[in-house]
């Protein structure tokens, strides 16, 4: 199962808690991380997104992140992917781009001016058997981009309700839109949101990460 690690709005980010989940996670989530985020600069926000897939890609993202030097005010979420549909390459990481052409939704590193959603789950009705992308590639191609779900509130609502045991995450690059979390997320150590709880840190020594 997927993992997405999202921070709390207005929270401090605590490196080594994130860090340390995410190692944990990697062994049943082996398909590739991503990262999206977005900073705050005055009146402006944008959003930026980072996909990697293979060895030392943990290693690489957790450097990266902590190079970001990520404020309090700023956005950040993780998505560790566990591949049940689609080929398990780095065009299938999330997080996906919600856009009409396929070009930018598959996009692996960037800035855009789109909402970008993380998922957590199986979206059996968009899962195409034998096809090279995955069911949330099809969601986002065939339902979010195409009926403008994401800024409608009505639509929302009737996402929220039919969403059946999935999670998403999505973050908008509007500087007044709040990253929105639809299905049920859990509170861990009051910073961060986690999609699940099949983790579990005490397995593993908990390092400190030095910068």
């Amino acid at each position: 199962m997927c993992l997405i690690i999202a921070k709390s709005p207005n929270q401090p980010l605590k490196e080594n808690l994130l860090f340390n989940i995410m190692e944990s996670a990697e062994k049943n989530n082996p398909d590739g991380i991503g990262y999206m985020y977005k900073r705050y600069n005055g009146d402006l926000a944008k959003v930026f997104i980072n996909k990697k897939i293979g060895i030392n890609s943990i290693e690489d993202t957790i450097n990266e992140i902590r190079c970001l030097k990520i404020e309090e005010k700023d956005e950040l979420a993780v998505h560790l992917r566990y591949g049940t549909s689609g080929e398990k390459n780095v065009n299938n990481v999330h997080p996906f781009i919600v856009d009409s052409e396929s070009k930018e939704i598959l996009r692996i590193f960037g800035a855009t001016n789109h909402p970008c959603i993380m998922h957590n789950g199986i979206f059996h009705q968009f899962t195409v058997n034998n096809s090279i992308f995955s069911d949330t590639y099809y969601f986002v191609k065939m339902f979010l981009s195409k009926y403008n779900i994401l800024y409608e509130p009505k639509k929302i609502e009737f996402l929220k309700n039919n969403i059946f045991g999935n999670k998403l995450a999505v973050m908008y690059p509007q500087k007044d839109k709040e990253m929105a979390f639809l299905g049920t997320f859990f509170c861990e150590e009051g910073s961060f949101r986690v999609s699940n709880k099949f983790y579990n840190t005490e397995k593993k020594k908990e390092k400190i990460w030095y910068a």
